[in-house]
């Protein structure tokens, strides 16, 4: 599992981001990266960088044609 954390810093103090809790938002509810950045206070940068190393976007493809 990728050790990331929220904006701002290194792990000084700083709680991990529930990256399992975000890739679920992704996937399953559509959200974009900046919104799930907003919403789960990590940058842009890093979830794009997660979700890439995790294949995020195929799960997201594959979710979408079972729901179809």
């Amino acid at each position: 599992m990728l050790k990331f954390y929220a904006k701002g810093g290194s792990d000084m103090g700083k709680e991990s981001a529930d990256w399992l809790k975000i890739k679920k938002a992704y996937v399953r509810g559509g959200k974009s990266y900046a919104e799930l950045s907003q919403k789960y206070g990590v940058s842009v940068s890093t979830l794009s960088k997660v979700a890439s190393k995790e294949h995020w976007a195929e799960a997201r493809k594959e979710c979408r044609q079972k729901a179809d």
